[in-house]
């Protein structure tokens, strides 16, 4: 299953990111294998509707849970 994490880094060590619209990366990662990719959430500078814009950006790439 792909897990995208809102998170403050590019890496597995970074820490969740209580703020799902405004965090820095996504990381999108496989449960079973635990390989990621890190995708930075340009839609966090927007000035409004940025929860949806991101939430757009981990449904694209093909997240099916969030956390």
């Amino acid at each position: 299953m792909k897990i995208a994490v809102a998170a403050t880094g590019d890496n597995l060590e970074a820490p969740c990111d209580p703020r799902f619209g405004r965090c820095a990366y996504f990381l999108l990662v496989d449960s079973e294998s635990m390989d990621f990719t890190a995708i930075p959430n340009n839609a966090a500078a927007q000035g409004s509707g940025a929860g949806i814009a991101a939430a757009q950006l981990v449904a694209d790439a093909g997240a099916e849970a969030v956390i």
